[in-house]
């Protein structure tokens, strides 16, 4: 066992029911597949559709199996199959599709196995494709030899992702003190970098198999980073950084954009509702209003694609129905502000008075207060906004006031 908050017997039972699970999905596939071919469409729903259904499923339980796995404490070996297995799907879906976290730690994993360089350019093909935008992305695949055809100029999440290069930067000319900095991420950063997925708990959770931060141990492995304190954690795949030692990386800095706070930097005011500019600080405005503009005016598809929303919706088709009973642009911008730093979700389990520090204050010049948006689910999103702000809902969510010093 890796992962002792695991149940043993239960991790057994599940990875051979998801096998199972993988096995059908595999056959459901080929079928489709064959139907398409020959031009038969035997349900209303079109066999592409279904198709990229059933892709989704089918990560997810490889990822599940993957994990589950290690947890148990199987030979790293045993993760090479199924990973070249899940590659294909991953190609296929792209992180538009997985999102950026799974597609990030997939392709650490990748180096950690030491895949083959002409299947792992099949990742950074499609990222590419689907113009990836991450700095870290890219130092993970200029290390392993790879190229782009695209250099990014931000992080897709920088909680927890921007320290990581910290402990790039500082590992050129302190090694120990970059080893630290690492330790300190494991420990402490890691896991609450991502509340707004409902990590922190996760353990407590029914079916849980263990959470793995490859992408932590693989910039371990490229730096050749002394991780022995390391070992034990319960979230840092020791024995994965140290399974093989056949590659040599490349090693270069990342080049951070210039941040700045002039507001001349940023497109100002949010045309299509004056009111948000209340609560929505300046740097987002250009994102609100090409949601805006993109909730009006593109396909259900496309935009359900292009803002992440399986997130909130597993279908096109829940989305839809939604859509149609109900008002979804608050939950929309909820959700989109969540990615973008702005907004901190937190699991119902987890106390805010933890979590202070990770709010942060865009209003730079304003005394600022902190507020909920009540989604009426089991999740809990904070921000800092302006206290002499008068605005109640952010089309159908509510603000509510936490009342909490800032």
């Amino acid at each position: 066992m890796r992962d002792f908050l695991c149940n043993k017997e239960e991790l057994k039972k599940s990875i051979e029911f998801d096998e199972n699970e993988i096995a059908e999905k595999w056959d459901k596939i080929n079928r489709l597949l064959k139907d398409i071919q020959d031009g038969i469409q035997r349900k209303p729903k079109k066999n592409e559709d279904i198709l990229f259904s059933v892709k989704k499923s089918l990560f997810r339980l490889i990822d599940k199996v993957i994990r589950a796995k290690y947890s148990l404490g199987l030979p790293c070996k045993e993760l090479e199959d199924i990973y070249l297995e899940g590659l294909g799907v991953v190609y296929d879906l792209g992180f538009t599709t997985i999102g950026y976290v799974n597609y990030l730690q997939y392709f650490a994993l990748g180096i950690l196995l030491e895949t083959d360089k002409d299947e792992m350019k099949r990742l950074v093909k499609k990222a590419d494709e689907d113009k990836l935008d991450d700095l870290i992305f890219d130092f993970l695949v200029s290390s392993y030899g790879l190229k782009r055809s695209m250099a990014s100029s931000k992080y897709q999440k920088e909680k927890p992702y921007k320290l990581l290069t910290e402990i790039i930067e500082l590992s050129f000319h302190d090694k120990d003190a970059s080893a630290e900095k690492l330790k300190e991420y494991m420990q402490v950063k890691w896991l609450r970098g991502h509340a707004d997925y409902g990590w922190v708990n996760a353990h407590k959770e029914v079916g849980y198999v263990g959470l793995w931060s490859f992408e932590g141990a693989t910039v371990a492995k490229i730096l050749c980073l002394d991780d022995c304190k390391l070992e034990n954690d319960n979230h840092y795949p020791y024995d994965l950084a140290h399974y093989k030692n056949n590659k040599e990386f490349v090693i270069s800095p990342i080049n951070e954009p210039k941040e700045t706070s002039e507001p001349d930097m940023y497109e100002f005011g949010i045309a299509e509702n004056k009111e948000l500019e209340q609560i929505i600080p300046v740097r987002f405005h250009k994102l609100i209003n090409q949601l805006l503009l993109d909730y009006r005016e593109l396909e259900d598809q496309r935009f359900w694609k292009k803002y992440n929303l399986d997130d909130i919706w597993f279908t096109i088709d829940e989305y839809r129905q939604d859509k149609r009973n109900d008002e979804l642009l608050g939950q929309i911008i909820v959700n989109v502000l969540v990615n973008s730093g702005y907004i901190l979700q937190l699991d119902y389990k987890e106390n805010v008075e933890d979590f202070m520090d990770d709010i942060i204050d865009f209003w730079k010049t304003k005394e600022v207060k902190i507020v909920t948006f009540d989604l009426m689910n089991d999740q809990y999103y904070y921000a800092k906004i302006p206290q002499d702000s008068h605005l109640k809902r952010l089309y159908e969510v509510e603000l509510i006031d936490t009342n909490k010093e800032v």
